[in-house]
């Protein structure tokens, strides 16, 4: 180990919609929270993992990430399943590159019943997460 300490992934899941009042979050001035509903397609989610959440990790010594909404833009149904699969990989991947690095990162989404082949997204992205905390009122 060279001595950097290694992070953590915790994935929060609601059955509810998420906005900013449901989930609680710490007050440090060292937290970046990054909304990704503004992501609309699959490209755009791996854009914002790729440039918002790597700079939020270069900017500062406390490296504690939040991210709300990440698998809204992957069931874009205008891709094909196969390929939203992929990029939910790719992403994954890098958020777990960053906790390598020592990245407290904590992910919010909403476990959705109309998502169709891509019901198993949110599985997922639980699978590879460090902790899971099923939200109250899911």
């Amino acid at each position: 180990m060279t001595g950097i300490e290694t992070g953590t992934l915790a994935v929060c899941v609601s059955d509810s919609p998420l906005d900013g009042s449901l989930f609680p979050l710490p007050t440090d001035d060292n937290l970046v929270v990054i909304d990704a509903s503004n992501a609309r397609t699959c490209i755009e989610v791996e854009n914002i993992i790729r440039g918002e959440v790597w700079a939020a990790f270069d900017s500062g010594p406390n490296r504690r990430i939040v991210i709300s909404n990440l698998l809204e833009g992957l069931y874009d149904s205008t891709v094909p399943t196969r390929e939203a699969a992929r990029m939910l990989g790719r992403v994954k991947s890098r958020l777990n590159t960053l906790v390598e690095l020592g990245a407290e990162i904590t992910v919010y989404c909403q476990r959705r019943k109309d998502t169709g082949t891509r019901s198993h997204f949110c599985a997922s992205l639980c699978a590879s997460a460090d902790t899971i905390q099923f939200l109250s009122g899911t």
